[in-house]
């Protein structure tokens, strides 16, 4: 009988690893633009200063269009977003960045040694077919994931696989048709 007696000025309080989780995938999910914009100025502050071409932020761009492929096809293909499959991002923001840089100073070093009548034609046909190779090697080391017993593990896995693709899709087309 006392069971059925609520008390005064009482409250319930969920707690928990599931309640902790949730908040913090909720923060994620949330957080996730908050994270992309400190992401995108300090590497605008590290292209600025460090990389010397004409068009210093064009890898940014690039990086850019290529992380909101990537997450769009995930999204896409149904891989869930999670507090694992977020950390993800870095990930993909590192590689992407490295690929759109490799591939704009190609095409800049290629024209000032001006070896070649068309150094965008030139780059690509020297550069892009190694990016492929990196890029699949790449996308089966994070495949291996998926044999994970842990389902936000072979999120990750597929996510990165992915989005890694994606990525470079966008690392070999964007820059060299802007340019």
């Amino acid at each position: 009988a006392w069971a059925n007696k609520k008390l005064e000025g009482a409250s319930v309080v969920v707690t928990g690893a599931p309640v902790l989780l949730k908040d913090l995938n909720d923060y994620l999910k949330g957080g996730i633009l908050k994270l992309g914009a400190i992401a995108l100025a300090v590497m605008a502050l590290i292209l600025l200063v460090l990389f010397d071409v004409r068009w210093r932020l064009l890898p940014l761009a690039v990086i850019t269009v290529g992380v909101i492929w990537a997450f769009g096809l995930a999204g896409y293909i149904g891989i869930p977003l999670s507090v694992v499959t977020i950390a993800g991002l870095p990930v993909m923001i590192g590689v992407g960045i490295d690929y759109a840089i490799q591939m704009h100073a190609r095409v800049e070093e290629e024209g000032l040694i001006d070896r070649a009548d068309h150094p965008i034609q030139e780059t690509s046909r020297n550069l892009g077919p190694a990016l492929l190779v990196v890029t699949l090697d790449a996308a089966f080391a994070f495949s291996a994931l998926m044999f994970a017993k842990v389902p936000m593990i072979r999120s990750f896995g597929l996510l990165l696989a992915v989005g890694i693709a994606a990525i470079c899709m966008c690392s070999i087309f964007v820059p060299l048709a802007a340019l």
